[in-house]
């Protein structure tokens, strides 16, 4: 006897579980893969993954009362239905009118009178509302949407007056920021950019991200977010990076229509920073593109598996659903379970690098508590993450929202929740300041200077138009920027950088003073300041800042990780490179013992984190080293062109460019 299909549609959207009723009367619970006259095949942690062999049973038809497939969801195929780029409005506002679902029905009848105001239809579902919502609701005003380009032009104050004329005239009932997010998203790139610089909540956090925004993006349609956070190798060869981490949503993002950003951790692991240097680059990305907060997804593999166990359980309340994937650390999955958060977990039984034990353990916790969730494992995947995983992954998103809390438990959010309808985020206006589009006010130094202090992608626009301007009133302000220990690195390293940018000589006492700084990038920045603003005495000063640099480098040599090993050498090549465009050919000794032989041929070199190849950033500091070489003049110098030539034997770029250094040297 079949269970009663009330039963199965009420279970549906938690654990969605198939069952196998056996002789003995115990029952199965899992996803059936395959039901025949001879047997019947259930996998009890949810997957349908053929590679799976733990936790997946088989059993002699003979065996066998009852096989009950639980039929799908309504509310979940509607939310798989419209996880597509381009979705068919009038098909899904049908589709949701023959399965009750009014909530979602009204909202996709809006989109259909977007592009038909008179479809008869949608008129009928939403009634007095649909012209209501013709006029006050920018989805479907073509008029409001058309008067964002005078509003932009404005100031706060004058924003505002407009703003409660469009209340009054107009009906609209979105909130005033809803507007200012508006026309600052449109001035966002689209497409793919990558190691995007955090300009929201800079004061507490910094870095870099990667993110990819559909090209058709509409900042009046909320879009799915996907977080992605990168392990020590990403899975697709290379040590781990958003840049790199990104690649592998970028076939699948562009069909389902959503965003994706993925930032990069400096150092790693993720739970070694402040929770907010994380949760900032999400917050960023929402407040610069409309996200629908209720279909945001956490995903990471192997150091990114441990953060999304930690952020994916720690911040339920904030994501659809989550998936840790090689990954450890699954302690707090219950409190995820207790919210109704999806959860997606992937592990591979001989992984060398991290045990599948904690994801065993868990998908067993899991199991018992009936809980939303797959888990999948791979025999024979070692470290690896293999594509039909992924996309595995993404598809169980697709049928996940945001869940809250219920009468009987968790329950779906329904609808959709733009993040430009938000309240103000914490320091919004700080970080993200409301400004006249084009306005001439945002262009003066003080504002300019203000701009840099913020830091991230913001600064770097400001030092960008303090480039054009060259007013040489930027020199003092920007000087006590970057001299002050107490700004944030990425502060200082911009303001160095726009000292330089000016190319004037007053700037030159203040870079120098900055190559004796502890931070490796901003001796980098200050070197790379002076060959535009200094002259060639501040040569010898350069040449003072390398030799320190090379004995710091022999007391850090055996613990180097991965990040200061690359800033080394990226200050190395860039004391040569200053020297080298100032003239001054008399640190020819230097050059050679400590830029070549001690820094960048450097042997003995620690282990780093599997799957890093430490040679590419080397070659990287080689190629800009061999082209600064020439202008030495030293004819000693031959000589270690000869040996950067020989560390990259093999290299046939390398070897070119140290062929064209030989044929100008003397």
């Amino acid at each position: 006897m079949r269970l009663p299909i009330a039963f199965l549609l009420a279970a549906a959207l938690g654990a969605a579980a198939d069952s196998v009723t056996l002789k003995d009367r115990s029952v199965i619970e899992g996803k059936v893969l395959s039901s025949t006259d001879r047997e019947v095949v259930i996998n009890t942690y949810n997957s349908t993954m053929k590679e799976m062999t733990w936790g997946v049973k088989t059993f002699d038809r003979g065996q066998v009362v009852k096989v009950e497939i639980t039929p799908p969801d309504p509310l979940r195929d509607y939310w798989e239905k419209s996880s597509v780029a381009r979705p068919d409005r009038r098909d899904l506002m049908a589709f949701c009118a023959a399965n009750g679902l009014t909530v979602e029905q009204k909202e996709e009848a809006a989109w259909v009178l977007a592009s038909d105001p008179a479809n008869a239809d949608a008129r009928s579902v939403l009634g007095a509302d649909a012209d209501r919502l013709l006029r006050a609701d920018p989805r479907l005003s073509s008029d409001l949407r058309g008067r964002l380009a005078d509003y932009a032009k404005l100031d706060a104050a004058a924003r505002r007056g407009v703003y409660e004329g469009w209340k009054k005239d107009l009906g609209v009932s979105l909130p005033p920021q809803y507007f200012d997010r508006v026309v600052r998203s449109l001035e966002q790139p689209k497409g793919l950019q990558e190691d995007v610089k955090l300009t929201y909540n800079t004061r507490k956090a910094g870095g870099k991200y990667s993110v990819w925004v559909p090209e058709d993006y509409d900042p009046h349609r909320a879009y799915p977010l996907l977080v992605g956070l990168h392990g020590s190798v990403n899975g697709l060869g290379g040590v781990g990076n958003g840049k790199d981490f990104i690649k592998h949503f970028l076939v699948e993002a562009p069909k389902w229509g959503c965003i994706v950003v993925c930032p990069t951790c400096e150092p790693l692991p993720w739970t070694g920073h402040p929770d907010e240097y994380t949760l900032s680059f999400v917050s960023e990305v929402q407040l610069l593109y409309n996200v629908d907060m209720n279909r945001v997804y956490l995903i990471g593999h192997s150091r990114g598996g441990m953060g999304t166990w930690y952020f994916g359980p720690a911040y339920a309340d904030r994501w659809a659903a989550f998936a840790p994937a090689a990954g450890s650390g699954s302690g707090n999955a219950m409190r995820a379970h207790q919210t109704g958060t999806g959860m997606y977990i992937y592990h591979s039984s001989d992984d060398p690098q991290v045990g599948v034990g904690d994801d065993r353990s868990a998908a067993l916790t899991l199991q018992k508590q009936k809980a939303d969730f797959i888990y999948t494992e791979y025999p024979n995947a070692a470290h690896g993450w293999p594509r039909e995983v992924v996309d595995d992954t993404l598809q169980f998103f697709k049928r996940h929202h945001q869940m809250k809390k219920g009468a009987k438990g968790p329950e779906a959010v329904r609808g959709t929740r733009p993040s430009f309808a938000e309240p103000l985020w914490p320091d919004e206006n700080l970080y993200f300041p409301v400004r006249p589009a084009g306005g001439a006010a945002a262009d003066d130094v003080a504002t300019l200077v203000s701009d840099i202090e913020m830091g991230g992608t913001r600064a770097e626009k400001a030092a960008g138009k303090l480039l054009e301007k060259k007013d040489k009133a930027a020199i003092s302000p920007l000087s006590k920027l970057a001299l002050d220990p107490k700004q944030p690195e990425d502060t200082r390293v911009q303001a160095a950088r726009a000292l330089g940018a000016l190319k004037d000589p007053g700037a030159a006492g203040t870079l120098v003073r900055l190559l004796q700084d502890k931070s490796l990038k901003l001796r980098r920045a200050a070197a790379d300041s002076l060959a535009t603003a200094g002259d060639r005495k501040e040569g010898m000063a350069i040449a003072g800042a390398l030799d320190a640099l090379g004995k710091e480098f022999d007391k850090d040599l055996k613990k180097l990780d991965i990040a200061p090993w690359e800033d080394y050498l990226a200050a190395d090549a860039a004391c040569v490179a200053a020297m080298a465009a100032l003239g001054e050919t008399r640190v020819g000794a230097v050059v050679s013992q400590v830029a070549v032989k001690k820094i960048l041929l450097a042997a003995d070199l620690p282990k780093f984190s599997t799957g890093y190849d430490p040679e590419v950033a080397r070659k990287k500091a080689a190629l800009a080293i061999l082209a600064a070489l020439p202008a030495f003049q030293d004819a000693r110098l031959k000589a270690d062109v000869q040996a950067i030539r020989g560390k990259f034997a093999n290299d046939a770029e390398v070897g070119l460019r140290a062929s064209d250094a030989e044929g100008k040297m003397p």
